[in-house]
């Protein structure tokens, strides 16, 4: 069988099994099973293939005809232009979620000028994409720590540090939400935590609620459970002109403005994603309007003066 025809037939296969990226995903797949790019798939497109490649590139496709995401299959993903490694132990990151760092960047670089300096807690951080991202493309001097309660999710994100070669700025730390920092002064809390109802998860495509982990997807009952709590940890964490950045699912931004400006937060900003869904939402903790504004009242008797 050649390049071609492995391609039509592994199309064809996928596309019997309801599969609307068939052809893009069995281009990847092949790509990975032979170590080509792209352009070298095309000009090898008349090239027989070997026998044991042929059936690696048969393994693949049946197993993606079960629906699991290309991304477990081939073991990495693009995300803000940087290759991340992943596996069943990590969220696979999605494209919305650069709009979350895009609004991490902006709001540490501005907090940079500031300070200086800038500390930074990705929460939940999975494969580590968010803190790597962060600090592969902040110019402000910053420390970053990536935590997760899953223990497997981290081992991926030390290891695309190392790869990424930004383990210097990125402490590795397993803890629920900012549990393990809690004697730590933040500048920023950036966060894509499990926004997914409980009860919606059954509805979730094959692929996501088959493959992807429960713990990275399930946001207990109405979806805001863990970010609810992230707020009230992170506005006490927060230094004055601190922010926070979230991402949350369709729907629920005003619930989710409505709590943090509860919680003591100002200065909302809400981020649309490419589908036009209310995706990130970003706050600042500002010094309280009666500590900046307290006015001191002065005992003119008590005082003693000479005019000059």
């Amino acid at each position: 069988m050649t390049v071609s025809e492995a391609l039509r037939w592994a199309t064809t296969r996928l596309e019997s099994k309801g599969i609307d990226s068939a052809h893009l995903d069995a281009e990847v797949l092949l790509k990975h099973v032979l170590n080509l790019e792209r352009v070298q798939l095309y000009i090898e497109f008349s090239s027989p293939l070997a026998e044991e490649d042929l059936e690696t590139f048969k393994a693949l496709i049946e197993r993606r005809e079960k629906r699991e995401p290309v991304a477990y299959l081939v073991g990495y993903k693009e995300f803000m232009g940087l290759k991340f490694f992943v596996n069943r132990s990590t969220l696979i990151p999605r494209p919305e979620t650069e709009f979350l760092v895009e609004e991490g960047l902006k709001m540490a670089s501005q907090i940079g000028k500031e300070k200086g300096y800038i500390t930074i807690a990705d929460v939940g951080c999975g494969s580590g994409a968010i803190a790597i991202s962060l600090a592969k493309y902040l110019n402000s001097d910053c420390s970053i720590y990536a935590l997760d309660i899953s223990s497997s999710a981290l081992e991926v994100a030390r290891g695309n540090g190392e790869f990424h070669r930004v383990s210097d700025k990125i402490e590795f730390l397993e803890g629920n939400l900012l549990d393990p920092l809690q004697d730590i002064s933040l500048d920023l809390v950036i966060a894509n935590l499990p926004y997914i109802s409980r009860e919606e998860i059954e509805d979730l495509p094959r692929g996501v609620r088959d493959y992807e982990p429960d713990l990275a997807l399930d946001g207990d009952k109405g979806g805001l459970k863990l970010i609810r709590s992230l707020s009230k940890q992170a506005f006490k964490l927060l230094s004055y002109g601190g922010a926070i950045a979230l991402e949350v699912g369709y729907g629920q931004a005003e619930e989710v403005k409505d709590f943090l400006r509860g919680d003591g937060f100002s200065k909302l900003e809400v981020i649309e994603d490419y589908s036009g869904i209310e995706r990130v939402i970003s706050a600042r903790r500002f010094i309280p309007y009666h500590i900046v504004f307290t006015p001191v009242f002065i005992n003119w008797r008590n005082t003693e003066y000479r005019l000059k």
